[in-house]
């Protein structure tokens, strides 16, 4: 089960669209404990990625109702998807973010059900690292603090196979903006005493026990690693125990961030009878 935040985040929405999808009856949430406390379950994931490759399609939510009340099938979505992104194509650059998103949108349907990259299970040491914090509305602005980073913590005392990690707060009351903390890890022994403005010095606490996956391309698609651990995390014996870490393995080789190889890390919390 996922809260509302930790759900928002997985499928890059606001917890605001979630609300008004509640209320409209598209996306009804598994359980509404004390409070109006909104959770959901992993396998809501699909339903609401339709929700969105169908709006993305311009489809009114009036017309989405009837579609999603019609069972319209993966493969339909795909072939629609790949023909408005051929629209898309042909328009002005101000649609190229809009046309990643569906991009993204085909990746995720083209996985569905059936992602067969590798979660793993291991302990991640505590490590001194230097970072800032930033609030994020989406990749362009991620790919700014990234090169906010890259700039102040590309020399000494770092070395060139310094990793880059970000901290994904769980968007409780998130309404579009993601909390995020980013920053490089401290070589063993290294001292930063640089003045750049906004950073500081900080343990990166250890964990137990994380849920870990590979993806191997940009960033924009990074909900598809997303996806997977969640559908890992649906089979039982283990929930989420702290923010999510995106740890940079290999910087993108290019401007579509072609190249980029990122460890996605989840803290579990196991229960009796769980992974092990």
């Amino acid at each position: 089960m996922f809260s509302i935040g930790m759900f928002a985040r997985m499928a890059q929405v606001t917890t605001r669209q979630l609300r008004f999808y509640d209320a409209l009856g598209l996306l009804v949430p598994d359980e509404v404990g004390p409070g109006g406390r909104r959770t959901y379950r992993a396998a809501q994931l699909p339903q609401l990625q339709r929700i969105l490759a169908l709006k993305d399609l311009g489809f009114s939510l009036d017309q989405i109702r009837a579609l999603l009340r019609d069972s319209v099938s993966p493969e339909e979505l795909r072939g629609m998807l790949r023909l408005k992104q051929a629209e898309s194509q042909q328009r002005l650059q101000a649609e190229a973010q809009r046309w990643r998103r569906i991009q993204t949108r085909l990746d995720y349907l083209s996985v569905a059900g059936h992602d067969d990259r590798a979660v793993v299970l291991k302990s991640v040491p505590a490590a001194r690292w230097v970072h800032t914090r930033a609030r994020v509305t989406g990749p362009a602005q991620a790919g700014a603090l990234f090169g906010r980073v890259t700039a102040a913590l590309g020399g000494a005392p770092f070395a060139p196979d310094s990793l880059f990690v970000g901290v994904i707060h769980d968007p409780e009351a998130w309404s579009g903006e993601l909390e995020v903390q980013a920053g490089r890890l401290l070589p063993e022994g290294g001292h930063w005493s640089a003045a750049a403005p906004g950073f500081a010095v900080a343990e990166l606490p250890a964990h137990d026990t994380v849920a870990a996956v590979i993806h191997a391309g940009p960033v924009e698609q990074l909900p598809v690693a997303y996806h997977a651990l969640a559908q890992w995390l649906a089979r039982g014996g283990a929930g989420p125990a702290g923010p999510a870490r995106e740890v940079l393995l290999c910087p993108p080789q290019g401007p579509a961030g072609e190249g980029a190889v990122t460890e996605v890390q989840l803290p579990l919390r196991l229960v009796a009878g769980g992974p092990a």
